[in-house]
């Protein structure tokens, strides 16, 4: 349990804690940094405090999660964040504006997305090698990498609530 007032979890503060299975991240958490959580492959769960903006590269790559609560607030997820976790489904909040390159890559569990109004890019890769078989872009997206779903087997339905990116 991280104490109350926490503003910043550094990068690689918990990296490679293999043992660690459960984290309460306090309200008044603002960052998490690089790779602060990778490898942490015994946490499942998390929610992601209302008060979290900033989360770097790599934070959670190749952790055990399974179940992750992103609540509106978060403004950033950074490149790889959930890199090969074992995540079944996500809503990403509509404060995020961009979905930086390998965002959810890899997570080949992941079958459930939902993507809210407010985001504008989703980057390289950004769901690359998962089990989403639709999905539905908000009308805000304006920049969609041509290789956001590369490796998306199970893809068969894309829907574009606005104007498709002109790549598209």
């Amino acid at each position: 349990v991280l104490s109350a007032g926490l503003t910043s979890i550094g990068e690689g503060t918990f990296s490679g804690c293999i043992a660690l299975k459960e984290i309460s991240l306090p309200d008044t958490l603002v960052s998490i940094g690089n790779s602060a959580f990778t490898d942490c492959r015994s946490i499942k769960k998390l929610e992601i405090p209302s008060s979290l903006e900033y989360m770097g590269m790599e934070a959670f790559a190749g952790s055990g999660l399974e179940t992750v609560i992103l609540n509106e607030g978060l403004d950033h997820i950074g490149s790889n964040a959930f890199l090969m976790c074992p995540i079944t489904e996500i809503t990403v909040p509509s404060t995020v504006k961009i979905l930086y390159p390998g965002a959810f890559s890899h997570c080949s569990s992941l079958s459930k997305v939902v993507l809210n109004e407010g985001l504008e890019t989703i980057g390289y890769q950004a769901f690359e090698g998962t089990k989403i078989a639709e999905i539905t872009i908000p009308s805000t997206v304006v920049t969609m990498d041509e290789l956001a779903f590369r490796g998306c087997q199970s893809m068969e339905k894309v829907y574009f609530k606005g104007a498709a990116p002109e790549n598209y």
